[in-house]
C-alpha cells in the first residue's frame, strides 16, 4: 500500500459577516500522528471540519492521495475516519450495535462489517461490555465507541477532535498506542488540549492561532522554542500577580511553608529563579505569549 499523502494548499475559510477563521494554511503530511494545538477560537475546529468535508474552503485545495475533497468528495470520504468532539449515541443500542451502525453509514455491511466491528471493539477495550446498552456505559466507554467508529474500514485519513476527553490515564495510553499503530498506514490528525498526548504520541505538531499556522515541527523542536526561558521560583502567593506581567505561569504548587513553587516562562530570570528544562508545553506557551518570540 502506498503511503498516504495529505495536501492542504493555501486553504482559507471566511464565514458570514466576513469572519476569517483560517488564512492561507499549508500542510503536507504523510503517515504518522500529527498533533494540532491552539487556544479556543484559533481555527482548529474549522480546519478539522474542512478536512472532514463538513464545510468547504473559501479558497485553496485539500487532497488525499490526489483525491480532491470537493471534486472527488465521495471517494475522499471513503478514505476518511472522523471523530468529532461531540457525537450522539442511542441509549438503547448496545456498543456492538453502534459500531455496526457506524459501519453501515460508511457502506460497510455483511461479514466485513462484523469482522471489522469485532476487531475494533477488542482493540479499544470494549469486549466485556459490547452487549450492554450504551445508556448504562461510562463517558469513557462511550468515547471508545466513537473511536472504534472512526477507525472502521481502515481509513487513509483519520481526523480526531479531543479524542481522550473523558478517558482515564490507562485509557489514554491505550488510545495513544492504537493511534500509533494505525498511523503506520494512515495520516492521523489529533486535535487536543492535552499537551502530554502530543508530547508522547505525535511525531509532528503544529500550533495554530488566529487562523494561521504559527509553528510546525517535531515535539522536541517545539519544546526548544522555550529553551533558556523556563524557570522555577519559590515565592509568596501574593507575588504571583506581579509576575504575570512579565512571565507566563504554567504551574503553581503550594509548599508546606505557605510559599508556592511556580514554573515560569519568559525571557528574563527573576531574583531567586532557577533554570529548568524546556518541555513541549513551555514551547507552546512561549509561542502564544504576547511578545514571546520577540
Amino acid at each position: 500500500m502506498l503511503s498516504p499523502a495529505l495536501q492542504v494548499d493555501g486553504v482559507s475559510k471566511t464565514y458570514r459577516d466576513n469572519v476569517r477563521a483560517l488564512m492561507s494554511v499549508d500542510l503536507s503530511l504523510g503517515c504518522g500522528v500529527f498533533g494540532l494545538l491552539g487556544p479556543n477560537g484559533a481555527g482548529k475546529t474549522t480546519l478539522l471540519r474542512l478536512l472532514a468535508t463538513l464545510i468547504e474552503p473559501t479558497s485553496g485545495r485539500i487532497a488525499l492521495d490526489g483525491l480532491d475533497s470537493k471534486r472527488d468528495r465521495a471517494r475522499y470520504r471513503s478514505s476518511l475516519g472522523y471523530l468529532p468532539q461531540r457525537f450522539g449515541l442511542h441509549s438503547r443500542l448496545t456498543a456492538h450495535e453502534h459500531v455496526l451502525y457506524f459501519a453501515s453509514l460508511k457502506g460497510i455491511t455483511g461479514a466485513p462489517a462484523r469482522a471489522d466491528a469485532e476487531r475494533l471493539i477488542e482493540e479499544v477495550g470494549l469486549s466485556s461490555v459490547a452487549g450492554r446498552q450504551v445508556g448504562g456505559l461510562s463517558g469513557g466507554m462511550k468515547q471508545r465507541i466513537g473511536i472504534a467508529g472512526a477507525l472502521l474500514g481502515s481509513p487513509r485519513l483519520i481526523v480526531v477532535d479531543e479524542p481522550t476527553a473523558g478517558l482515564d490515564p490507562e485509557e489514554r495510553i491505550r488510545f495513544r498506542n492504537l493511534l500509533e499503530q494505525v498511523s503506520r498506514d494512515a495520516v492521523v490528525i489529533l486535535s487536543t488540549h492535552i499537551v502530554q498526548d502530543v508530547d508522547l504520541g505525535c511525531s509532528r505538531v503544529a500550533v495554530i492561532a488566529g487562523g494561521r499556522i504559527l509553528h510546525d515541527s517535531s515535539p522536541d523542536e517545539l519544546a526548544a522554542v522555550a529553551r533558556n526561558k523556563v524557570w522555577t521560583l519559590e515565592t509568596q502567593p501574593e507575588c504571583l500577580e506581579q509576575l504575570k506581567h512579565t512571565h507566563a505561569i504554567t504551574s503553581v504548587q503550594s509548599q508546606p511553608s505557605g510559599a508556592v513553587r511556580a514554573r515560569l516562562v519568559g525571557r528574563e530570570a527573576v531574583a531567586g529563579a532557577v533554570p529548568a528544562d524546556a518541555q513541549v508545553e513551555d514551547g507552546y506557551v512561549e509561542l502564544l505569549r504576547p511578545g514571546g518570540l520577540s
